[in-house]
């Protein structure tokens, strides 16, 4: 072993503290912007992409983030719901029709509820498969109350193909609202590294009873006349003695049903994937007329502008690291000057013994590159634990 880098590494670990401050404090100097800078690129790169296979959404008027977030990444915020007559309209027009003679691209989405903390997201099974998830055990939803779960919500919850899961309950003191439902777990959806990963996909009609839109009951007909309120020929009121189901099963499934116009039902938004950029002009022009009651957004356009305020955000974090960055220099230099000072005992000693100034000199510069040396490999240590943390971090803050 080199002569110096021997001296080097014993004083190192004579002085342990001092050393291991020193280290700590250039890894962290060099780390921080690394760091920043790998969570803003892949956090850009999560959302351009999800931006990206999702090029028009069409919701109701408000926050153009909360529509595309909710959209995107499954967000529920606070905003007005859209129409299902909507939905119709969209997919009917001529605009979204024209891909190939193969159908309308047009995905409607229910995300207002949660099951066991997840988004509760009613859609339908040409969703899925435009995002290509494919079930990695079980099956996709079938009827009323089935549900599949993506891979990290069933990883969290730890359920499988068979189980159960209950709807979160929303107001514990709204004796209006429908009481928990109690889904059919049918199938886990395959990773795909996405916000998809943690949602719980039901069928639009099942998040519509989920939301009290409709429900499942006892042959009102056949119930004993005391728990009837009202009989007007074919229409009956009954009272709250009736039994409401709160599962769907192979018996029950008959009795469901919706109360109200299928047209006003709500949605938090619609996906269209036009033939042409052409007709999603057209479409995004039409439906962002004022008389429509509705807003359509260029995913990419908004995602875009989300984007360069996360930018500036980092330009500002970045203008404080500098400061940082250079007191902490200022701090070591400090340091260093102190430790030459205290060691010019130790710097004469060796002159006496016949060490020439350069060798000296060439010393303390290998104490100084071994502490800096140090402190870059546990930076980079760092940095590529971050690299390889950020995706997952980042779907988990969508």
């Amino acid at each position: 072993m080199n002569r110096f880098l021997f001296l080097a590494l014993r004083y190192a670990l004579f002085h342990r503290i001092r050393t291991l401050a020193l280290v700590a404090a250039v890894a962290i100097i060099c780390a921080l912007p690394a760091v920043v800078f790998t969570g803003v690129r892949v956090f850009e790169g999560a959302l351009s992409s999800r931006a990206k296979t999702t090029p028009l959404v069409i919701g109701a008027p408000g926050g153009r983030f909360d529509l595309a977030l909710a959209a995107l990444y499954h967000r529920k915020g606070r905003m007005a719901a859209l129409p299902f007559g909507v939905f119709e309209a969209i997919a009917q027009s001529e605009e979204a029709r024209m891909r190939n003679g193969m159908g309308a691209q047009v995905f409607p989405l229910h995300n207002a509820h949660s099951a066991g903390g997840h988004p509760l997201v009613g859609t339908t099974l040409e969703y899925l498969e435009y995002r290509g998830l494919r079930p990695a055990a079980g099956r996709l939803p079938g009827v009323l109350g089935d549900a599949v779960l993506g891979a990290q919500a069933a990883r969290t919850l730890g359920l499988k193909p068979g189980d159960a899961l209950l709807t979160d309950q929303e107001s514990l003191f709204d004796l209006a609202k429908n009481p928990p439902m109690r889904l059919h777990v049918t199938g886990v959806l395959a990773p795909t590294g996405s916000a998809d990963d943690r949602a719980v996909f039901v069928d639009l009609r099942t998040g519509w009873i989920v939301g009290g839109l409709g429900h499942g009951h006892d042959d009102v007909a056949a119930a004993d006349p005391a728990k009837l309120l009202k009989k007007d020929g074919a229409n009956l009121t009954a009272s709250a003695a009736v039994r409401s189901f709160v599962e769907v099963t192979p018996e029950n499934l008959a009795s469901f049903h919706f109360h109200g116009d299928p047209k006003d039902f709500p949605l938090t938004a619609v996906i269209v994937m036009p033939a042409t950029e052409k007709a999603g002009t057209i479409l995004a022009d039409r439906w962002n007329q004022p008389a429509r009651r509705a807003q359509a957004l260029d995913s990419a356009a908004v995602v875009a502008e989300l984007l360069e305020m996360v930018f500036r955000i980092e330009r500002f974090f970045n203008l404080g690291l500098l400061v940082v960055a250079g007191s902490c220099l200022l701090v070591l230099g400090l340091v260093f000057n102190l430790s030459m000072r205290l060691r010019g005992a130790e710097r004469d000693t060796l002159l006496r013994i016949g060490a020439a100034k350069h060798t000296v000199g060439l010393l303390l510069m290998v104490e100084l590159g071994l502490v800096v040396g140090m402190g870059l490999a546990i930076a980079g240590a760092i940095t590529a634990a971050a690299w390889r943390a950020a995706p997952a971090v980042v779907e988990w803050m969508l």
